[in-house]
């Protein structure tokens, strides 16, 4: 049985409260996800949870998950551009800088 198709997904989970910055930080991010995996932004999908309960090294300091999915379209080259994007947007959308993101 075959792998089931995958629309882009970027999935975002902070211990930083976004405040109102959160929807603007989701459009970006979508438009993000689009350029640098080279798929049309009417397939992507973003989803963000902030003010979650994570610890990192020991410490809560703040911090960011992601994971992104995509049938056939992520490799290192655009992984790389895409957690550089995100982490700047974060950086850009929050209230606090994430110094700690980790992408999968």
């Amino acid at each position: 049985e075959g792998e089931e198709a995958t629309d882009p997904t970027l999935w975002v989970q902070t211990n930083v409260d976004m405040g109102e910055g959160k929807k603007a930080f989701m459009k970006a991010a979508s438009k993000a996800v689009a350029a640098c995996l080279g798929k049309p932004e009417s397939y992507v999908a973003i989803c963000v949870q902030d003010k979650q309960d994570i610890i990192w090294g020991g410490s809560d300091d703040p911090c960011a998950l992601c994971k992104v999915v995509s049938l056939g379209g992520i490799n290192l080259k655009n992984n790389k551009a895409l957690t550089q994007e995100v982490s700047k947007l974060l950086a850009d959308f929050t209230v606090h800088e994430c110094p700690r993101i980790v992408s999968t």
